[in-house]
């Protein structure tokens, strides 16, 4: 493996080491048949440590939908991360950079509100009838009428938390699945127009 290619191994960090070898492979035999020198790589590719990020964009969007979804959450804001800073690192993309970036940040922005006032709401429910419970328990023997209606209300909020809590967990699921296929277009979008795509690359 040639020096260029010893430099863009170090930088490709949080990808599997099986997956790295095989990427390095790929790209070794690249250079070989065509016969890119170092000199040539850092002209064509630019720095190591970009050529790296574009590597890492790619795998990272390669990925299959469902086992990003089960991937860390650290490994999912990585992707996201990697792909604005992709489109910030080619001047060709810059205009359209800020704007992919403030879209992309808008829509994490509301689907973080969205699934945490849902989650607010669900857990609260839950809590009220917990808690409702309690009070109807208490109020038993004090005034039964107000502890039937108290332990009546609590139940339903208990079961109507309960009920919805599995459907908000598929609709987290949903919404950050539409929102990690938008990421990966954009992703898409600025390796295709990338600098460093290779005729013939891995996909």
């Amino acid at each position: 493996m040639n020096n260029y290619l010893n430099d863009v191994r170090k930088h490709l960090l949080g990808i599997p080491e099986e997956d790295v070898s095989d990427l390095m492979e790929y790209y070794e035999e690249y250079f070989y048949d065509a016969g890119v020198t170092d000199a040539q790589a850092y002209s064509r590719y630019g720095k190591p440590k970009n050529f790296a990020k574009y590597l890492k964009v790619t795998y990272f969007m390669n990925q299959d939908d469902e086992a990003l979804l089960k991937a860390k959450p650290k490994s999912r804001l990585r992707l996201v991360w990697m792909i604005v800073l992709g489109l910030f690192a080619s001047p060709i993309l810059v205009p359209l950079a800020f704007a992919a970036a403030v879209t992309i940040f808008a829509l994490l922005f509301a689907f973080a509100v969205i699934v945490l006032s849902a989650y607010v709401v669900v857990i609260s429910l839950i809590a009220a009838g917990i808690v409702g419970i309690f009070f109807g328990v208490a109020a038993l023997f004090q005034s039964p009428a107000t502890a039937f209606i108290a332990l009546g209300s609590a139940l339903l909020a208990l079961g109507i938390g309960l009920i919805l809590a599995p459907f908000l967990i598929k609709f987290t699921r949903l919404l950050f699945n539409l929102f990690m296929k938008f990421v990966k277009w954009v992703g898409r979008k600025f390796t295709g127009r990338s600098k460093y795509a290779v005729k013939g690359g891995m996909s």
